[in-house]
C-alpha cells in the first residue's frame, strides 16, 4: 500500500458530477408529504429535491450507503448510483 497515493483526481471527477439546488417552496412542500416509507427529515429533503429535478427532466442518480434512504428512493423510482 502506498500511503502517498492520492484520490484527488477521483474526487475532482466526482465533485464535477454534483450540483447544488436551492430549497424552494415546492421542494419543501413535497418534503412534508408522505413517502412510501417513513424517512428522516434530511432524507425527505433529499428525496423531494430528486423528485423536483426529475420533474424538470433532469437525469438523476442517487448515491448513498444509507439502506433506509436506498429503500425509500427505490420505492419512488429513483435511479441508484452503484457505489463501490
Amino acid at each position: 500500500m502506498h500511503l502517498t497515493a492520492t484520490h484527488g483526481e477521483a474526487l475532482r471527477l466526482a465533485l464535477g458530477r454534483l450540483a447544488m439546488v436551492e430549497m424552494t417552496r415546492t421542494v419543501l412542500s413535497r418534503a412534508l408529504e408522505p413517502f412510501p416509507l417513513a424517512v428522516r427529515t434530511l432524507d425527505a429533503l433529499h428525496l423531494a429535491t430528486v423528485d423536483f429535478l426529475r420533474e424538470q427532466n433532469q437525469k438523476i442518480e442517487l448515491a448513498t450507503y444509507d439502506q433506509r434512504m436506498l429503500k425509500a428512493a427505490e420505492k419512488i423510482g429513483v435511479v441508484i448510483f452503484e457505489l463501490p
